[in-house]
């Protein structure tokens, strides 16, 4: 470290609080009052310089997160094309098969007679649930519903 004498640094000092100095100059103060031989009328100065250093931004090793997140990228891309995806198979509703004896198969082609036997089998219907509510409707007519009926 370069020793300088306490009238450079007083001069320097004057310098810094006239928004006069360069930033070598500064530079020069903050090397100085990062040492530990400072005169005790000098403490303040060197508190202040601690602040100023403290406040700087730090350099961050930013290369090393770029570095990993490519490589995380690398091996997130490679296992998605190496691993073998799970096709979900959506079934489909059956098509309702109508019963017929005959089958088209096209406008050109005479029709198909199928043997009673060769029909494709249908599946079994399944038969609403009937409700066990009685009925709204009157089960007997009452004389208001012959007067509507006769009426033209």
């Amino acid at each position: 470290m370069i020793r300088y004498t306490k009238t450079y640094i007083k001069d320097l000092l004057d310098k810094y609080m006239d928004g006069t100095s360069t930033l070598e100059e500064e530079d020069i103060l903050a090397d100085y009052f990062r040492g530990k031989d400072i005169p005790l009328e000098w403490e303040d100065y060197r508190l202040l310089f601690q602040e100023i250093e403290a406040m700087k931004p730090q350099p961050k090793s930013n290369k090393r997160w770029i570095g990993w997140s490519v490589a995380a990228a690398i091996v997130a891309g490679i296992l998605y094309v190496a691993v073998p995806r799970q096709q979900t198979i959506h079934q489909q509703p059956d098509p309702l098969i109508a019963q017929s004896d005959t089958i088209v198969q096209s406008s050109e082609q005479a029709p198909i007679e199928l043997a009673p036997d060769t029909m494709p089998k249908q599946k079994e219907q399944v038969q609403p649930i009937q409700s066990k509510k009685r009925s709204i409707r009157k089960l007997k007519p009452t004389m208001h519903d012959y007067d509507k009926a006769l009426m033209p």
